[in-house]
């Protein structure tokens, strides 16, 4: 006749059914723990995918504000967009289709802002620059 004290120092507590395996070590805690700090912690791996958007956004601010011809323009334009559809096509994620949007909107925001301030700041001056100069002329 088996005792309950038996069965106990036959199979350890835990390996019948759904009783649960118990508290875990204190080195697994500590390893987990350490897992993740080290998640957690930002690396350099991570910068490319933050400054994309920067990057999209500064090209077309620079290039649609700054430039009298539309070439650079249109070539940013389309550079952007290219790199923008590729970040929504071969994205998995939720974090890459952020991603993916972040740049969409970025792009949009860096080509109106660059327009705006050509409109703003630059057009005047073209307008100066522009006009006819006279030599010669008596003001009285």
């Amino acid at each position: 006749m088996q005792f309950a004290s038996d069965l106990d120092s036959e199979a350890p507590l835990g390996s019948y059914g759904a009783v649960d395996q118990g508290r875990p070590q204190a080195a697994e805690v500590v390893a987990e723990e350490e897992a993740a700090e080290a998640r957690a912690k930002p690396s350099l791996k991570d910068l490319p995918p933050l400054f994309t958007p920067w990057l999209l956004y500064s090209m077309l601010l620079v290039s649609t504000a700054l430039m009298e011809g539309p070439a650079l323009s249109i070539l940013a334009v389309v550079t952007c967009a290219m790199i923008t559809c590729a970040f929504i096509v071969f994205s998995r994620a939720l974090p890459w289709r952020m991603l993916a949007m972040t740049c969409f909107v970025m792009s949009v925001v860096g080509y109106a802002l660059g327009s705006y301030d050509k409109a703003k700041y630059l057009y005047p001056y073209y307008f100066y620059m522009r006009s006819p100069s006279y030599s010669g002329v008596d003001p009285n």
